[in-house]
């Protein structure tokens, strides 16, 4: 026997707008990076056999690589979570466990991508990729972020509303947060930003190269 639960009873204790999530349209970008599975040992072999950049610049590289793969791997797991929960149909039957499966993935997306954007900051500056409340995707992204490592705050504070009870959750167009939308195409233009700079940056000598010959 299958049971049905309320919308009520859904919304108000697995997530905000459970039953109302039916749909994604999550572009997959794997076949646009086919170095990103390669990226840290790249890195390591350009570093040791071809040249490296100064100590302090080969820290936060690697450190923005390793955020970068992370982020990169995070996205296409909850891309496919996301579909698998989706295939089960009416959202009425639960299915809580592969729900939050989802969830759990696209969390690890938004906090791999925040680490990333502070590395980014740290060794480009005084670059920055966005400015505060400017209101950009990689602002509301990095807020996001925020909100799922610091939600005890966000309840404690009043931050969130009674029937907040994750501090992300998923609807037709994308993610969500206390106020804050992210849709699944900018989460995705965010991610291909961040993976083209990877690409370059692997490389030491290469990017170095790069640079030279742009100035020419």
């Amino acid at each position: 026997m299958t049971i049905s639960y309320s919308s009520e009873l859904l919304n108000r204790f697995v997530s905000p707008e459970f039953t109302s999530f039916r749909s994604a349209n999550i572009p997959d970008i794997s076949n646009q990076f086919p170095q990103a599975e390669h990226w840290l040992a790249n890195f390591f072999l350009n570093s040791a056999f071809r040249g490296k950049y100064s100590t302090k610049l080969q820290q936060l590289i690697l450190g923005y690589l390793r955020r970068s793969y992370h982020a990169f791997k995070s996205y296409h797991d909850a891309r496919m979570a996301t579909f698998q929960y989706l295939e089960k149909g009416d959202p009425h039957q639960g299915h809580i466990r592969l729900y939050y499966e989802a969830i759990n993935n696209w969390e690890n997306y938004v906090l791999q991508i925040s680490m990333a954007i502070d590395l980014y900051n740290a060794f480009s500056n005084p670059d920055k990729v966005f400015e505060k409340n400017d209101g950009s995707k990689e602002q509301r992204i990095y807020t996001i972020a925020n909100q799922v490592k610091h939600v005890g705050h966000c309840v404690n504070s009043g931050q969130c509303k009674e029937e907040d009870t994750l501090p992300l959750w998923l609807t037709n167009e994308g993610l969500t947060s206390f106020g804050i939308k992210v849709s699944f195409s900018e989460a995705s233009e965010i991610l291909i930003d961040v993976a083209k700079l990877a690409d370059l940056v692997q490389d030491p000598p290469g990017l170095v190269e790069k640079i030279k010959n742009e100035k020419i």
